[in-house]
């Protein structure tokens, strides 16, 4: 009787490589269209497969890009334990040849290092960075090696060496517009914003906003970056006491924020946190309040054509 049953198929080692690679893209192009809770799904679902089937240089890299998305949804501490999974295999990879150990280790280090800048903590971040870049291969890690030495740019920044960190960011972002990767470059140009806006040059800052939502509005669905860009015209507006606007802006900033969930991380938090109180004690409470709630009921288009205009 047990003759004639039919074998179950088994989960052939190719057939587990192909459905992992494509569980790996969907959950990319997922991450890509900032569906991150669908996006980290698929990335646990890879992870549990690539383990079970023994591929660590695809664990390896799924760690990082869970620890990513951890990140940016400001889950920090889950970044930093993923980053922590990730430097411990690099560092057990000893079938793979000495520089692509270094490069794996260099590459969990990079990215833990921006992590530490994101959670405010510059000289851990700057270790980190510094350590990493002894160990990436500057053309093979180009994307991560640039990247680095804009962790670097950020730490300057916190410190107050801003002469240092426009140097850095300004290498950033010149680099990714010449391999015309314009997204990475206008994070970069944010960046160069900021460093204005921290050095009272408020038309510089207001024309480096004004230009990235331009491009984002045509272009991209990076709502992290609508989101510091028009927190960046708030701030603009108010030191030019125009207070109702950055009133309104600061209520469409804080409903996208609620509709895409996206938490303000540790570094940025004190500087909204600062527009919002400086700007709520130039205006009456009513006044203030009915401002902030006609930004409020803005959608994205609605708050990015009302910044455009004021």
């Amino acid at each position: 009787m047990l003759a004639g049953r039919r074998a179950q198929p088994q989960c052939k080692p190719l057939h587990a490589r192909v459905k992992l690679l494509a569980q790996i893209l969907l959950a990319r192009a997922n991450a890509l269209k900032h569906d991150r809770q669908q996006a980290e799904a698929l990335y646990e679902r890879s992870l549990a497969l690539a383990q079970r089937i023994g591929l660590t240089d695809l664990t390896f890299e799924l760690y990082d890009a869970m620890a990513v998305i951890a990140a940016r949804q400001g889950n920090l501490t889950r970044a930093n334990e993923l980053n922590g999974c990730a430097l411990q295999l690099a560092q057990t990879l000893s079938n793979l040849p000495d520089a692509e150990q270094r490069r794996k280790i260099g590459t969990a280090l990079a990215i833990w290092s921006a992590h530490a800048f994101f959670q405010a903590e510059p000289e851990q971040s700057k270790t980190l960075a510094q350590q990493a870049l002894s160990l990436l291969d500057p053309v093979k890690d180009s994307f991560l090696y640039i990247n680095t030495n804009g962790v670097l740019g950020g730490v300057a920044m916190l410190t107050g060496n801003l002469e240092h960190a426009q140097t850095l960011f300004t290498y950033c972002y010149t680099y990714f517009c010449e391999i015309d990767d314009i997204t990475t470059s206008i994070f970069y140009r944010w960046h160069l914003g900021i460093l204005a806006l921290r050095c009272g040059d408020w038309p510089l800052a207001q024309i480096v906003f004004i230009e990235n939502l331009t491009w984002l509005q045509s272009h991209s669905k990076d709502y992290d970056m609508f989101v510091h860009n028009l927190h960046g015209l708030a701030e603009v507006a108010r030191q030019q006491t125009r207070y109702e606007v950055a009133a309104k802006l600061l209520g469409a900033v804080t409903i996208i924020c609620n509709t895409i969930k996206y938490v303000v991380l540790p570094l940025y938090r004190p500087d909204f946190e600062a527009t919002i109180v400086a700007t709520s004690a130039q205006l009456e409470p009513d006044i203030f309040a009915a401002a902030y709630a006609e930004g409020y009921a803005m959608s994205l288009e609605q708050a990015v054509l009302f910044a455009l205009a004021s």
